[in-house]
């Protein structure tokens, strides 16, 4: 049985190494590909979630929608991937930007944000294995 993440054709898949374009290029031809992520330059695709990691989305996604909500000139967004350099392209799990019309950097392209938003949230239980890098 297919894992419901995987998309067949997979035109790429975790580790792969290629530049954004590329990246881009392949994730518009699986269009049931929901979550990808390309990282200097590396491929991440996700894993499935646990029951702790969607209590924790929840409560940040929560806490961002009123701060949002409150705040003239913020959006939130969830789970949209951003185009932050040339070779990466990270898929947070929630995200606050300054709309352009009050200041902020972001823009859109290729209907993706583009640009830095001004805070990031990414639940996960450790980054280890990233940080130290292929073995």
């Amino acid at each position: 049985m297919t894992h419901p993440a995987i998309i067949e054709p997979l035109l790429f898949r975790g580790g792969d190494r290629m530049s954004l374009e590329e990246f881009l290029e392949r994730w518009d031809r699986m269009p049931g590909l929901k979550f990808a992520e390309l990282i200097e330059g590396v491929v991440y695709l996700a894993s499935p979630v646990s029951l702790s990691h969607g209590r924790s989305d929840n409560s940040i996604q929560t806490l961002i929608g009123l701060y949002t909500f409150r705040t003239p000139g913020t959006a939130a967004c969830a789970n949209s991937a951003w185009l932050m350099t040339s070779s990466s392209a990270p898929q947070p799990d929630c995200a606050i930007e300054i709309l352009p019309a009050f200041g902020g950097r972001t823009s859109v392209r290729k209907g993706l944000a583009a640009g830095a938003p001004e805070f990031v949230a990414e639940i996960c239980h450790s980054s280890r294995s990233y940080d130290l890098g292929p073995n």
